[in-house]
């Protein structure tokens, strides 16, 4: 069976795709372990570290050899850290901001789009939906057309008309 990715959303320990068949809505979940790549005092690391393992927040932890922009030529030793699912990422990220002792990494703008990249998704693109595999290159000219009703949107200047 094949579908259109619709819309992607996390629930509390997994994602939810939505999409779209010929004439229904299919909601498939998928298991995701985000990472958070961050660095900063060796003490701060070991002890966010101890903390998410005694929580059962962690899955796995690696020092990554980075080089930094913009000539690439400065290596950075930077944690990559495994998480469980979207709400322990976001509780996380929300206690790493406000402890202010380690340097957040942020290599995607969400863990939504970190999912995407990972499992090779593109959205709006012909997926088969039992294995979650492209049927169509998303940079390609020709393509299948979705069936999406088309809606007609206006928008308003800073009067109103």
């Amino acid at each position: 069976m094949k579908g259109w990715i619709l819309r992607i959303y996390p629930l509390i320990d997994r994602y939810r795709l939505v999409i779209k068949t010929g004439d229904r809505l299919i909601y498939r979940d998928i298991e995701y372990k985000p990472k958070i790549y961050i660095d900063g005092e060796l003490e701060a690391v070991r002890l966010l570290i101890k903390g998410l393992d005694a929580s059962n927040y962690l899955i796995e932890y690696n020092i990554e050899k980075w080089f930094k922009p913009p000539w690439y030529r400065v290596e950075k030793k930077i944690w990559s850290i495994s998480l469980p699912g979207p709400k322990e990422y976001r509780e996380v990220i929300n206690w790493i901001k406000m402890d202010g002792r380690l340097r957040l990494w942020n290599t995607y703008p969400d863990d939504i789009s970190q999912m995407m990249y990972n499992m090779n998704l593109s959205t709006s693109t012909l997926i088969d939906i039992d294995n979650l595999r492209l049927l169509e290159d998303p940079w390609d000219i020709k393509y299948e057309e979705p069936r999406f009703r088309r809606v007609r949107l206006r928008i308003l200047d800073w009067y109103g008309m």
